[in-house]
């Protein structure tokens, strides 16, 4: 019994041993925008965020594949939630100008009972 105590003592203190230091490769926040590169599906463009972007005719705002439902972005000073068509109910009509629908597949709903419905035509 003193022989398996002698083996295991020292196995347990060398081989349960820990490298506390953090992984330098997905510590880095290359184009700085505080997003780190393993998390950052644009890691060398600090104008393209982690969650979402600015698309290229300069006013929508598009959520990449990976974004979560719920997660924010600030874009330009303003900050936006990313919706579905469940999230999306929870906002006033009136307040959906901070929302990213890019998640979002039917809004039949924000039209029954619409009692005026501009020309969003160009």
């Amino acid at each position: 019994m003193k022989t398996l105590w002698l083996i295991a003592i020292p196995l347990f203190l060398f081989g349960c041993s820990s490298d506390s230091k953090p992984d330098q490769e997905t510590d880095i926040d290359s184009d700085n925008d505080g997003v780190v590169d393993s998390l950052d599906p644009f890691p060398h463009n600090p104008e393209l965020s982690a969650y979402a972007y600015l698309a290229e005719n300069g006013i929508t705002i598009v959520a990449v594949d990976e974004a979560s439902v719920g997660k924010t972005q600030l874009i330009n000073g303003v900050e936006y939630t990313i919706v579905d068509d469940k999230t999306i109910r929870d906002y006033d009509k009136a307040d959906l100008h901070t929302v990213i629908t890019t998640k979002v597949t039917n809004l039949k709903w924000m039209f029954i009972n619409a009692q005026y419905v501009p020309d969003i035509t160009s």
